[in-house]
């Protein structure tokens, strides 16, 4: 965990396959798309936590970068992957944390939500579930609570009952004013 984090950072989750957002949703415009959301982030957020890999996320994240300046976004790296650190030199991302305990991408996805107390989510994947539901460890065992704002057209159905009782801090939102809205209402 980052102990000294600026009070509006966020991380971004999402699809690794960004072909996972025109398949299992009725997203037509998906440049247009990010870009709104990027939009109503750089108002309301300082700096943002990605994993420099690809998909949604990555694209969500050199937009906020392109939009906030250098210095804004923080590649998040798993011990041992020198790789995705070289990629974030290319992407042009100049802030690294490389998280030193723990091992490989296992580590990484059970404790990358535990970075920042603000999650935007955008689209489901095997990873991003797992980085979602881990939020209830965090929460429990580490007293780290995550408010997720969920982008109800970017996934095929809500989350389950049952995973939205254990995480708790789940809001979703249809449009980018439903979206502003909430970043109002939630971060300060």
């Amino acid at each position: 965990m980052i102990n000294n984090l600026l009070p509006r950072s966020f991380v971004i989750m999402g699809a690794t396959d960004v072909t996972k957002i025109s398949r299992f949703t009725k997203i037509k415009d998906y440049e247009k798309w990010i870009n709104e959301l990027v939009e109503e982030c750089v108002e309301k957020f300082d700096e943002l936590f990605f994993i420099p890999d690809h998909g949604v996320y990555v694209d969500f994240a050199l937009a906020f970068l392109k939009a906030k300046g250098p210095g804004s976004v923080i590649a998040v790296i798993p011990h041992g992957e020198q790789w995705l650190e070289e990629r974030a030199g290319k992407m042009n991302v100049t802030r690294i944390h490389k998280m030193q305990i723990g091992v490989g991408w296992n580590y990484l996805n059970t404790h990358f939500v535990g970075l920042a107390p603000y999650a935007v989510y955008l689209g489901y994947s095997s990873g991003s579930i797992l980085e979602l539901v881990s939020s209830k460890y965090l929460r429990v065992y580490e007293d780290h609570p995550t408010r997720f704002f969920i982008d109800r057209r970017s996934i095929s159905i809500p989350l389950p009952e049952e995973l939205i009782e254990d995480i708790i801090t789940i809001s979703y939102f249809n449009s980018k004013t439903g979206f502003k809205s909430l970043l109002e209402q939630y971060v300060k």
